[in-house]
Formats: C-alpha cells, structure tokens, sequence
C-alpha cells in the first residue's frame, strides 16, 4: 500500500525536538485524501503523538534536532508504506543559546533565594538575642563559683541585663571586689547591686546555712546557674580516697543538695529555671580522668533524671558540656604531644573563650534549651563513635595512654 499525497508543506520557525517524535495531522488533514498540511511551532509542539488517520493513512514526520526556518516542500512519497516524511534542517545554535539562558536565570534565582533566606535567618537571630537578653531582666539569679573566670563574665553579662544577681564565692573579700566593679561599670537605674553569699562545696555541712542565705535574699529563684568544678588529673591508683571525696563532693554532691534545697520553693511557684554548667567529659571518659569524669557523670545523669521530674512543674532544667576553656592568652596546653587524649578531653588544639560560654549560658535560659554541647567537631564526633563503635573508642583512647605521662594536677 501506498500514498500519493500531491504536496506536504509544513513550516516552523522556532521548533527543535530529538529524532524519532511523531507528529500527528489528525485535526488538520481530512478523513479523504488531503492535499496539504500546514504545520506551524506550535501546533508541532502540541500533537507529538502517534495516529492514523489522513485518509486511513499512517503518517509519521521524524524530526531531527534543529531549528526549522523555512519551508520544506516534500513531492509525492508514493511507494512508502507509511508516507515516511524526514524533515532536515539547520543546526542547534539558537536551542543551546536558549539552554544557556535557562541555566543562567536558574542560578540568578538560586541566588537571590539563598541571599534571601540568609537574611531572614539573620534577622531571626537578631530577634531571639533581643529576646534572650530580656529573659533574665528583673529574674533572681544565683551563680555559683562566681570568683572562676566563667563565673565572672556570667556576672559582667548577667548584670548589664538587670538580673537581681546573688554572686556565691569561696572568698568574700573577692566577692566584694566583684561586687564593687559591677556596680562602679553599670547604669544603677537599670541594674541591681548584686548580693553575696559564701560558699564552699568542699564543707558540706555548711550548705544547709547557704540555702537559708539564699532564700532571704529575695525569698525566691528564678535561675539558678551550677558552675562550681573541680579537676583532677592523675593515674587512678595515685589518689586517695580523700581527694576522690572532694572532688565528688564539689562536682557532684554539692550541686545537687543546692538544687534539691531551692526546688521546693520553685515547685510551689511553678517557675524556675535550673542550668548546670558541666563538661565534656560527662559524656566521654578519658584515661588519668577517673576521678573527675566520674563526677561529670555523676552529675549530668542527676540533671538528665530531673529534668522529666520537674517538667510538670514548669521548671527548665539545661545542661552545657563544653571543652577546655580558654581563661586567658597561655602556652598552657601548647606542648607537642602525639597523645589523642587531650583531644577528645577537649583541651587542644584549640578551647573556647569564656564570651562564648556566657552567651551560650544566656541563651540556654533563653531559649530553655535542654542540652547545649560547646566543643569542637573532633570531639562531637568522639560522643557518638563511643555510642556507636565502643570497641574503636576504646582501642583509640588505650593506645594514647602509652604517650601521656599522666602527671598529677589538679585545679
């Protein structure tokens, strides 16, 4: 079979598609035999389906990728089965310049949606400091340790905001001194002379005294900031008993009999906010550590606990495990060592300054945040190979003990 249309013309100015569309003349040619077809871009673009049709005639246009500028006159196709129309035409240059304008929009756009959301993102940052830094205005705040460097830029910080400060300290003397530059550096309309208390986690006995101090300040806390620590590095069969009592005592007990000593009074307010300033070596244990690590532990398990007993009473508990803390410019812990221990304790290459962690501090009670982890990647990562790979941590912390001296100190 065969068909013997007199003459075929189709026309397109802008049309491109892949060898092997099929075009379909269904509504333009008649049932009988046709004469001719006119094709234009459009009507091409929109019948690339197969058909049969043109007088009980299959007819199939195949494209080669082109653009079509002018008119193809096709004469009688007679002797083909299927009126087999191949249309040749021109090369792709205009398809690639209209590709190569696609994509450039397309990254025009990427881009103004990334700048886009970057600043709203800044301005949401914005907004919660402003937020955070008004959280603690006119609120009751104890921080203990307030002497150690972390405890004094808390002071610094929490003053400026307008917090009724209670600064607690082993030496009173230097809690004046404390006390004194606040007031000498802050408007005294908008801030509040802090008070002191004396307090030391090493007498124990002493603390039931401390929480009758604490609640005659003010008769209530809002915030209640544990920053008090004491470390110890030394191989486990060089410590006394008495030294592992002390360091228990500080970093464990004498934190929780302060928290359990002012939660009564919160639970019957139904507010309150208690934050424990802990270290990374709560969540990781380190050889020459023993000791310390297992008061960090201690310690941050007691506050993970309370924390869901005291949620019912709309008290916020948070904890913040960070890394070494750079007090001030030293060559401290510059030494050249090829031991991974005091990586993953968190003590080099690098700490964080003690601005960062009163904010993160500030934005903890903020924010109510549960757990905020301030260490570097190295570290981090170390948290959850412990979890997930055990027996790699362990056989990598083992293999550091043959290159640390694990010399005894402690602060």
């Amino acid at each position: 079979m065969s068909c013997t249309p007199r003459l075929c013309i189709v026309q397109s100015l802008h049309y491109s598609a892949s060898l092997g569309d099929m075009l379909s003349c269904r509504s333009l040619c008649s049932e009988q035999e046709f004469t001719h077809c006119n094709l234009s871009s459009s009507e091409l673009q929109s019948r690339a389906v197969p058909f049969n049709g043109c007088g009980k005639k299959r007819l199939q246009i195949l494209i080669i990728q082109s653009r079509i500028n002018k008119l193809e006159k096709l004469q009688d196709c007679s002797g083909f089965h299927s009126c087999d129309l191949i249309l040749k035409a021109s090369n792709t240059s205009m398809d690639k310049s209209n590709s190569a304008d696609l994509q450039m929009t397309t990254a025009l756009l990427l881009s103004v949606v990334v700048v886009v959301a970057a600043g709203i993102f800044h301005l949401y940052s914005m907004i919660l400091q402003l937020l955070h830094k008004t959280q603690v205005q006119n609120k009751v705040v104890l921080i203990t340790d307030s002497l150690s460097a972390l405890g004094k830029e808390c002071a610094k910080l929490f003053h400026k905001r307008g917090a009724r400060l209670i600064l607690c300290g082993k030496n009173w003397e230097k809690l004046e001194n404390l006390a004194q530059q606040l007031v000498s550096e802050s408007d005294p309309i908008l801030t509040f002379p802090p008070k002191l208390i004396e307090m030391d986690f090493t007498d124990m006995e002493t603390l039931s005294d401390v929480l009758s101090d604490v609640l005659d300040c003010y008769g209530y806390l809002d915030m209640l900031i544990i920053n008090s620590s004491m470390k110890v590095k030394a191989p486990a069969q060089t410590l006394s008993l008495e030294m592992d009592k002390m360091v228990m005592d500080v970093n464990y007990f004498g934190p929780i009999t302060l928290a359990k000593g002012v939660l009564p009074s919160m639970i019957s307010r139904r507010s309150g906010h208690i934050l424990l300033v802990n270290s990374i070596q709560g969540k990781l244990a380190v050889p020459f550590r023993t000791t310390y690590a297992a008061s960090k532990h201690a310690v941050q398990a007691f506050f993970d606990c309370l924390r869901a007993e005291v949620q019912e009473f709309g008290i916020s508990v948070s904890t913040i495990s960070h890394t070494f803390i750079n007090t001030a410019p030293t060559t401290q812990h510059t030494t050249t060592s090829n031991s991974i221990l005091p990586v993953l304790a968190g003590q080099k290459p690098h700490g964080i300054s003690v601005e960062e962690m009163a904010n993160a501090v500030m934005q903890a009670l903020g924010s109510k945040k549960k757990e905020i982890i301030m260490a570097h990647s190295f570290s981090k990562a170390a948290i959850y190979i412990r979890s997930l790979f055990p027996n790699l941590f362990f056989a990598v912390t083992a293999a550091g003990v043959r290159n640390d001296s694990g010399v005894e100190s402690v602060q």
